[in-house]
């Protein structure tokens, strides 16, 4: 039978059995290639510290009932699969196509393709359409495994927005700090400061494009973002560390007037943020990147029209395409590799965030 990840209690990583269903006549069935542990997230289902454990997100806020992750549950949302069956009608895929899917850490999944096409058009929020076909000539197939925070640095662009000419600063230079500081570059934002506590990833940043590289622990940064742009500070800042704290350092950062687009997953108290003359200081906006449902908000969503210019499908496609192309550089970010029967340790190198880690993923074409 084949294997996945199940999470079975906080700290408590085991690898269950699952039986595949039969296939319907609209289904689809993938063999995981690669499947990558998207690290903020994940950590804290590991932790057992997810705001949503044993809570729903509805409408109306967090509820007690309804919807909610209980132990045991699977997780994981990055992979990269081929097709190895397909129903008698379906003519989108073929036996042997790539796709970029939303399987959990497991060996297959299967998608029903008139599902996932209803999905798409949900009133505007936003729910997942998988899978999508990568590039048929591209061999490099590890890279698509950061298509998923790839959407969530491109939302917070676009959320920002970033226009050409502008000045950006990026708080926090892991995967999905990295990926905003070069979407940042590729919209025109000049000049793009990337900000870290660790000079390693700062390296990395300014490999990848970062027009310069600061960390706190080296001396007051606000200033010498200041310093750098010769006024009163960046027109956009993006918090991508995931630590509240670091909501406090974007606006020390901004202009009087910026606007800080809050991309991290945030779990627990925020007893490192501190705005103190900061809120005095600052007639910004805080926005947060996800806001609408991890999609850009549907335009004119009152009238009960969709017709957004950007809907997760082309958020999915650009991405994709920036990766295919190689304008948008994940080389060298991948720095672990798992099987998957080895994820209890996979996961406890990243609850401990071991020295020089980036990008770990389970390796699946080794079994």
């Amino acid at each position: 039978m084949p294997k996945e990840v199940v999470f079975a209690g906080p700290r408590q990583v085991e690898i269950g059995e699952y039986a595949d269903p039969p296939l319907g006549p609209r289904d689809v069935r993938v063999a995981n290639l690669y499947s990558g542990i998207s690290h903020g997230t994940e950590r804290s289902h590991y932790r057992g510290e997810a705001v949503w454990h044993g809570r729903s997100v509805e409408t109306d806020g967090f509820v007690t009932e309804g919807r909610s992750m209980k132990y045991p549950f699977t997780y994981g949302y990055e992979d990269v699969a081929r097709v190895m069956e397909v129903g008698a009608e379906v003519s989108e895929l073929a036996v042997g196509d790539v796709v970029m899917g939303s399987a959990h850490h497991r060996e297959t999944r299967n998608f029903n393709l008139d599902l996932a096409k209803v999905g798409a058009t949900t009133k505007g929020v936003g729910v997942s359409v998988f899978p999508y076909p990568l590039p048929p000539d591209d061999d490099d197939l590890e890279k698509y495994i950061f298509v998923s925070l790839g959407t969530v640095a491109l939302d917070a662009v676009l959320v920002g927005p970033v226009r050409i000419g502008e000045s950006a600063v990026v708080v926090g230079q892991g995967v999905v700090g990295l990926l905003t500081m070069q979407l940042c570059k590729l919209s025109g934002a000049d000049p793009v400061i990337a900000i870290d506590l660790l000079d390693e990833r700062l390296d990395t940043a300014k490999r990848l494009g970062a027009d310069f590289a600061l960390n706190p622990n080296h001396g007051d940064v606000g200033r010498e973002v200041k310093r750098i742009l010769g006024g009163p500070g960046a027109d956009v800042c993006f918090e991508c560390s995931g630590q509240a704290g670091g909501i406090g350092l974007a606006m020390h950062c901004g202009t009087p007037f910026p606007k800080v687009v809050a991309v991290g997953m945030y779990d627990g108290p925020a007893d490192d943020l501190y705005l103190g003359e900061e809120f005095c200081r600052s007639a910004g906006q805080i926005l947060h990147s996800r806001s609408g449902g991890y999609r850009l908000p549907p335009e004119n969503a009152d009238s009960g029209l969709y017709h957004r210019r950007w809907d997760i499908i082309r958020v999915h496609n650009v991405i994709i395409k920036l990766l295919h192309t190689g304008r948008l550089d994940v080389s060298g970010l991948i720095t672990h590799r798992f099987a998957l029967e080895e994820a209890p340790q996979a996961y406890k190198l990243i609850d401990e965030g071991a020295a020089g880690m980036m990008k770990v993923i389970f390796d699946l074409t080794t079994a």
